[in-house]
C-alpha cells in the first residue's frame, strides 16, 4: 500500500514538473519572439537613419554604447594578487564576525601604487570601478593606506593594510563605519565557503 502511495506521489510530482517545464519553455519562446521583434525594429530604425542622413549619428551612438559595455572589460585592472580574510569585527556594514572576505589586488591605478577591491560575504566593502587606489610602503605591499575618508559621499573609506600584522582596518563616516579583517591563507577546497 505504501509503495502505491509513494508511486502515485512521484507520478504527481513528475507531472507537476513537466507542466512547469512546459510553462518555462513558453515564457522562453515569448521572450525570444520579443527579442526578435526588437531586433527587427532596431534594424528598421537603422535603415531609416541611413535614408535620412542621420546614419552617422546612429553609428556614433551605437559605438558609444558598445564602448561603454565593452570598455569595462578592457579597462578594469587585471588582478595580480589575492588575499583572503575573515571579519573580526564590523560596525556600519552588513557584516558579522566570521564572514569570509576576498582581497583582490592590481598594480594599475593611475599615480597610486596599487588597486584593491575587498568583497566580504557578497558585499563590496572597499574599492570598485574608479576607486580602491592605495599608496604602499614598498612593492611587496607590506603596508598600504588610503588616508582619505570619502565614504559618506559614496567613495572609499580610510583603509590600512598591514601584511606583517595580518590585519586590514577600514574606517569611515567619522566612526560610523569600522570593519577589521584578519588576513588568512586561501580557503581549502573541501567545504570552504567562499565570500
Amino acid at each position: 500500500m505504501a509503495f502505491r502511495q509513494q508511486r502515485a506521489a512521484l507520478l504527481a510530482r513528475a507531472d507537476l514538473l513537466r507542466r512547469e517545464v512546459s510553462r518555462a519553455r513558453e515564457e522562453r519562446d515569448l521572450a525570444q519572439q520579443a527579442l526578435d521583434r526588437a531586433e527587427r525594429a532596431l534594424d528598421a530604425q537603422a535603415r531609416a537613419a541611413i535614408g535620412s542622413g542621420a546614419y552617422a549619428l546612429w553609428i556614433l551612438g551605437a559605438l558609444v554604447a558598445t564602448g561603454a559595455l565593452v570598455g569595462s572589460f578592457y579597462f578594469d585592472p587585471p588582478p595580480d594578487e589575492q588575499h583572503y580574510g575573515v571579519v573580526r569585527s564590523a560596525r556600519g556594514a552588513p557584516l558579522t564576525a566570521g564572514d569570509r572576505c576576498t582581497l583582490t589586488w592590481s598594480s594599475i591605478c593611475g599615480d597610486y601604487d596599487a588597486n584593491l577591491v575587498i568583497v566580504c560575504a557578497g558585499h563590496a566593502i572597499y574599492g570598485g570601478p574608479s576607486r580602491g587606489c592605495l599608496d604602499c610602503a614598498d612593492e611587496a605591499r607590506t603596508r598600504c593606506t588610503d588616508p582619505t575618508d570619502d565614504w559618506a559621499s559614496g567613495g572609499d573609506p580610510i583603509l590600512r593594510f598591514d601584511r606583517a600584522l595580518g590585519e586590514v582596518v577600514i574606517e569611515g563616516g567619522g566612526g560610523r563605519l569600522e570593519v577589521v579583517l584578519d588576513l588568512h591563507p586561501p580557503p581549502s577546497a573541501a567545504g570552504a565557503r567562499a565570500p
